[in-house]
């Protein structure tokens, strides 16, 4: 949502600024000005890929240093014992566990 606004934003900068002679290049600027520069480009494909490992990062640290809630109950559910003894506890629907 944040990313699809930033860019709504900009489109819409670059649609109402008229061409004023300033310091800044506001009219269609977003449209037609960035796309022709590489750099731009590059610097936008290295934080896209910067933020990605660091998504990745994260979640690695998170799988390796501890275990959520979820995968500690998909471990139990694959125990038989314990499979039988929340079907026992459940009643009929085991708490949500399937055959």
């Amino acid at each position: 949502m944040t990313i699809s606004g930033w860019w709504a934003w900009n489109l819409f900068l670059s649609a109402i600024y008229y061409k004023n002679p300033g310091p800044y290049t506001v009219y269609h600027a977003f449209t037609s000005q960035f796309g022709k520069n590489p750099t731009w480009w590059a610097v936008f494909v290295l934080i896209c890929l910067v933020m990605f490992i660091c998504e990745v990062v994260v979640e690695v640290l998170g799988r390796w240093w501890g275990k959520d809630l979820v995968a500690v109950w998909q471990e139990l559910e694959q125990d038989k014992t314990i499979r039988k003894r929340l079907k026992e506890e459940g009643g009929e629907g085991g708490y949500g566990l399937m055959n």
